[in-house]
């Protein structure tokens, strides 16, 4: 790609014909919520700062026992839900 005025906006343009000719090869994109393996939706929680430190803290410690930020967060419901009923 040539040199243009706009520097900064120059990856954003190789991404784009990137997409299209995967899309064009029949390669697709990647769509994480079409995997038939994790059967999450994303859902927005607003957290205090401090709550939010902790759990990544927690998710970094518990990361080597197998457990990532989503397994965490639906262990936690899991707890409120059992408790609340």
């Amino acid at each position: 790609m040539a040199q243009t005025k706009h520097q900064g906006l120059d990856w954003l343009s190789q991404e784009n014909e990137t997409a299209k000719d995967l899309v064009e090869d029949g390669a697709g994109v990647a769509n994480p919520s079409a995997s038939p393996r994790s059967p999450r939706s994303l859902k927005g929680f607003r957290l205090r700062v401090d709550y939010q430190r902790k759990f990544d803290e927690l998710v970094a410690r518990e990361k080597y026992n197998g457990k990532n930020g989503p397994a965490l967060i639906e262990e936690a419901l899991e707890l409120l839900f059992n408790k609340y009923k």
